[in-house]
């Protein structure tokens, strides 16, 4: 928040249509359907996060927030792998925080 404050950008809290929508639907599944459907849209999202990150990356000519976003992209990447390992079902990753691996499972 400090680099937001520093830049004077305003960030909306709010959640646009299309992820209202995500919201109501993911709200109404149970059990294991979330849990696909929870996978699936997180997977997603990260994907575009990440393509839009590693453009403004290319863009941006201010070095404070091409440094904030390669600190980002770093947890980014490591998300998108998680997620990928999750949604293939049992596979190890590592763990953003600690760097240890740990066998991911996709119980039915």
């Amino acid at each position: 928040m400090k680099l937001v404050a520093e830049k004077k950008v305003t960030l909306s809290l709010a959640l646009d249509a299309q992820n209202k929508s995500k919201l109501a639907s993911l709200q109404k599944l149970r059990g294991a359907a979330f849990d696909r459907q929870y996978i699936q849209e997180t997977t997603q999202a990260n994907i575009k996060d990440l393509k839009d990150m590693q453009k403004q990356s290319s863009t941006t000519k201010d070095k404070v927030l091409q440094a904030f976003i390669a600190q980002v992209l770093l947890v980014q990447e490591k998300h998108s792998q998680l997620a990928s390992a999750l949604k293939r079902g049992s596979s190890r990753a590592t763990n953003p925080s600690s760097g240890n691996m740990h066998t991911l499972t996709n119980t039915p």
